[in-house]
């Protein structure tokens, strides 16, 4: 019982603790690049994020995009001098929880996460300063900093991981919690508790929603087959983009997906708040590399795409669920025929032995496609692995090969070609990566191997993370 004993007191002392961050203000330097912003601010779903960081430091943010797939916006000041970084991007979600890391300049070590936001869809912006190891608010009204809650549910499922012996010894611990954030988000304490001061009402039902997932999350590693978790799936909506998590949902399906009825899930018999959590939890569940190979899952995929979230966004959820056929890219790639600004047909084979790299990276444009001009541009200035290569190529029409030529070589392409879109070869292959506009980007290895069909863009927050993480592209 000590150890329980001694887990509460770190409960309550997390509770009770409390960090200002330092507001003075300070004269800063302002890089002209500090990171390309991804979208419009003016966007009314757009959020903005500002971070003033230390010389030579960096921060990472782990968010969740609209598709229910982690991704990380670094901020990287590499100057000898306090630095002002922004980007925007999508906020699609009611809520999310935004947790942060850290690494020094300089270093490949990445520290645990310290710091956790709670944002919702009136989130406009975000400003934040890191300063003495600690990333901070520079205004608690902004988006409220919920830390203490989620370390304490973040360690209280550690302790579970690590507990060997009956886990139901756990819920004490687990229903103190969660009593004290209830009663610390009820309307007794809401107007006098100076953490929560200046939290509207959306917000404020943001941190019970937050309390309830983190306690639906703990109770899930503590009985998986909790006939309470089951009844709040089927009647309760659930989704909460959590970062470092897969989510109540995703475990919920891996436990049960086989006797879902998805034949009968359309029946007025099942509530509108099981079928969404499902939908979400499916698009998270079917885009793992070995569930969305298992024919298993046949039935899973054929419901989702019954659903409005799927039609509404059906190829970006298409390509996250279905495996392509891995062999038959290879053979259709290895036959792609190529121009280089010598009119030399080439095949890629060719291209890879002229250009010998580990990966590479088909960047499909046209000298009309004002976006793909741009993107390149925006690879200009990015820092890219030395392992990849960049491969640029044209599918302008063939009428169009001067313009292309002058145009590749004003723009500087080292590795540069023309696609004749009319070749029956290259229009095999380019029918079977569905390609229906440009840019567009195709990722794969020194062997032909497919690392994904339909990439990231360079102005989308996945790019710069994926791209520099291609050694782990198995796990993606």
């Amino acid at each position: 019982m000590c150890k329980f004993s001694i887990f509460l007191a770190f409960v309550f002392c997390v509770l009770l603790s409390s960090c200002k961050p330092d507001n003075k203000n300070k004269e800063l330097s302002i890089p002209e690049v500090a990171l390309d912003s991804l979208i419009d601010s003016s966007k009314k779903d757009s959020l903005t994020i500002t971070v003033e960081l230390p010389a030579e430091s960096s921060v990472i943010l782990n968010m969740v995009d609209k598709y229910s797939q982690h991704f990380i916006i670094e901020h990287i000041n590499k100057t000898d001098q306090d630095s002002v970084f922004e980007t925007t991007i999508l906020n699609p979600h009611k809520n999310q929880l935004i947790k942060h890391g850290m690494r020094m300049f300089g270093s490949s070590k990445f520290d645990r996460p310290s710091t956790s936001i709670l944002i919702s869809d009136t989130t406009s912006v975000l400003s934040l300063v890191y300063k003495d190891d600690k990333l901070s608010l520079t205004q608690e009204d902004m988006a409220p900093d919920v830390t203490r809650m989620v370390e304490a549910y973040d360690s209280l499922q550690v302790a579970v991981f690590k507990w060997k012996g009956d886990d139901s010894k756990f819920m004490k611990s687990l229903d103190s919690i969660k009593n004290l954030y209830d009663f610390q988000y009820s309307s007794n304490t809401f107007n006098v508790a100076d953490e929560f001061s200046q939290i509207d009402e959306e917000r404020f039902k943001a941190h019970k929603a937050l309390n309830k997932y983190g306690y639906y999350s703990v109770l899930q590693k503590l009985d998986f087959q909790s006939t309470t978790i089951d009844s709040i799936i089927k009647n309760e909506f659930l989704y909460m983009p959590y970062s470092d998590g897969s989510g109540v949902v995703f475990i919920y399906l891996r436990n049960e997906i086989e006797n879902i009825p998805f034949d009968s899930l359309n029946n007025p018999f099942y509530t509108q708040e099981y079928r969404d959590n499902l939908t979400h939890g499916l698009v998270k569940f079917l885009s793992f590399s070995d569930y969305k190979r298992a024919d298993k899952y046949l039935d899973a995929k054929e419901w989702l795409r019954t659903t409005d979230y799927y039609k509404e966004n059906s190829k970006q959820i298409e390509r996250l669920i279905t495996p392509m056929d891995k062999k038959k890219f290879k053979s259709l790639l290895s036959k792609f025929e190529l121009q280089d600004v010598d009119s030399t047909t080439i095949l890629i084979k060719d291209v890879i032995k002229n250009h010998p790299s580990k990966y590479y990276m088909i960047d499909l444009w046209a000298t009309w496609c004002a976006p793909c001009i741009s993107n390149m541009k925006m690879l200009e200035k990015m820092s890219l692995p030395k392992s990849l290569t960049i491969i640029n190529v044209s599918t302008d029409k063939l009428e169009n090969w001067y313009k292309w030529k002058e145009m590749t070589l004003d723009l500087g392409h080292d590795v540069t070609y023309f696609a004749k879109r009319k070749s029956d070869v290259n229009k095999e292959f380019l029918d079977f990566i569905e390609i229906k506009s440009i840019p567009r980007y195709v990722l794969f290895d020194k062997d032909l191997k497919l690392i994904d069909h339909d990439f990231y863009a360079p102005y989308e927050p996945q790019f710069k993370s994926k791209i520099g993480d291609l050694k782990n592209h198995k796990y993606w």
